[in-house]
């Protein structure tokens, strides 16, 4: 099966502003992110991880990473927060 993106959803970003951590972007997510969302996974505390996942894991397999990832904004989508 081939990816394939649809219209990206430029109509879902936002931007708000937290008190304390001040602005932050909300946006798609895009396949370029990849790499990102690893680091961001791995930067997890061992128990946030694991309240996550409901186990214990080190890091995110390659196929659950490009689920998250490589959305196709029709049937799938995913934001992220960017402060």
């Amino acid at each position: 099966m081939t990816f394939q993106i649809h219209r990206y959803p430029a109509d879902l970003i936002d931007v708000v502003s937290l008190p304390g951590t001040g602005r932050v972007v909300i946006r798609p997510v895009l396949p370029q992110d990849l790499d990102l969302t690893a680091r961001f996974f791995r930067d997890l505390s061992q128990s946030a991880r694991y309240d996550r996942f409901l186990g214990p894991a080190r890091q995110l397999p390659d196929e659950l990473l490009r689920r998250f990832t490589e959305v196709d904004y029709a049937d799938h989508c995913a934001l992220v927060g960017e402060v």
